[in-house]
């Protein structure tokens, strides 16, 4: 496997005159090739049109290994935080590149990604000028107001979809705008929704290593050591 750059949002100063046209973006981590499930159903992120990745998450306040303070009941606080989970009662946080790179390296890493076979799809849209600005819109809002995270409900996957319903991406089996995922909300759900619906025509999904590395002007350089080709909609 090779590493790639893959390209995201490279203005074509040879038409003026006609509408800019941009990328933004679903990873779903875990899922290691198009539309097929993770096992564990994966985790859902964004990526802006700048190429920074974003996402949500739920503020446990405790380590991902479950350990505690020192001398605490770390099982416990994980069975706690768990039961929280389901019922909705933990803050939920939005997580930019920064706090990615704290609390998933491999999320944002290429090397920690290969070294930890972390493996994540990312579905590219191409999107028009008001598309972008109503998806990014939607993440500065939940920024500020994130709401509560849930597992069934009001998860990751939940929040990303309003992101993209923002944008008019999510559409229903008979091609009407909606704001729900359909069926239970997963990643693997939404990303098959928005791969089958508005965006199809205009998409393409890369399988692999992924990592974003800030490049300047607040925009980001998003390269993936692949596994196969690039799937484009026909």
């Amino acid at each position: 496997m090779t590493t790639t750059t893959i390209p995201w949002n490279l203005l074509d100063t040879r038409r003026r005159l006609a509408p800019q046209r941009y990328k933004i973006g679903l990873v779903v981590r875990g899922m290691t090739a198009p539309g097929r499930a993770p096992s564990d159903e994966g985790h859902a992120d964004c990526v802006l049109s700048t190429g920074e990745p974003i996402g949500f998450y739920a503020d446990t306040g405790i380590p991902l290994s479950g350990s505690g303070p020192s001398g605490s009941d770390g099982g416990s606080a994980t069975g706690t935080l768990a039961a929280r989970a389901v019922t909705a009662t933990l803050a939920g946080e939005v997580w930019d590149y920064q706090r990615l790179l704290v609390e998933r390296l491999p999320y944002v890493d290429l090397a920690q990604a290969a070294s930890t076979h972390t493996v994540s799809t990312l579905l590219a849209i191409n999107v028009s000028e008001g598309e972008r600005m109503r998806f990014e819109q939607a993440w500065s809002a939940m920024a500020v107001d994130p709401g509560m995270f849930g597992i069934v409900g009001m998860n990751c996957s939940t929040h990303a979809a309003y992101a993209f319903a923002a944008a008019g991406l999510v559409t229903s089996p008979l091609g009407t705008r909606t704001p729900e995922i359909s069926g239970p909300d997963t990643p693997t759900n939404l990303f098959l929704q928005l791969f089958n619906g508005a965006a199809n025509a205009r998409c393409e999904v890369f399988t692999g290593y992924l990592g974003f590395t800030p490049a300047g002007a607040g925009t980001f350089r998003i390269t993936a050591t692949l596994r196969g080709r690039p799937h484009r909609s026909s």
